[in-house]
């Protein structure tokens, strides 16, 4: 069973610190929520039989959707000082170790961004 390469990127993206994670993306955007919308997508996507292969997804998937709403932890502030993308890190990065894969930094998002400004 193979691990679809945009849970990978997004897991090693989830795992950075702030300010790497930050470098993966355009200035213009909202580094928290592309984070997690990109994992969100790749988790969604993925069979029933590959998420209870690795629980540890459920509970990052958990950990995300436990926050949803509450904007103190959706803020750029808090992708580098608090406590809960600290938590978000390590359960990503001990995801990708238990899948064997390394917690190397992924390139930047190869996705299309449009900048409001033009």
């Amino acid at each position: 069973m193979s691990i679809p390469p945009n849970l990978i990127w997004a897991l090693r993206a989830l795992c950075q610190y702030a300010q790497t994670q930050a470098s993966l993306y355009p200035s213009f955007v909202h580094v928290p929520d592309e984070l997690v919308e990109d994992f969100g997508e790749a988790f969604d996507a993925l069979e029933e039989a590959t998420k209870n292969r690795w629980p540890k997804l459920f509970e990052l998937d958990s950990a995300i959707m436990n926050k949803s709403g509450q904007l103190e932890f959706w803020t750029t502030v808090a992708l580098s000082k608090h406590r809960f993308w600290d938590d978000l890190r390590v359960l990503s990065r001990s995801t990708l170790l238990e899948m064997g894969e390394t917690t190397l930094c992924p390139n930047p998002s190869a996705k299309i961004f449009v900048s409001r400004d033009g």
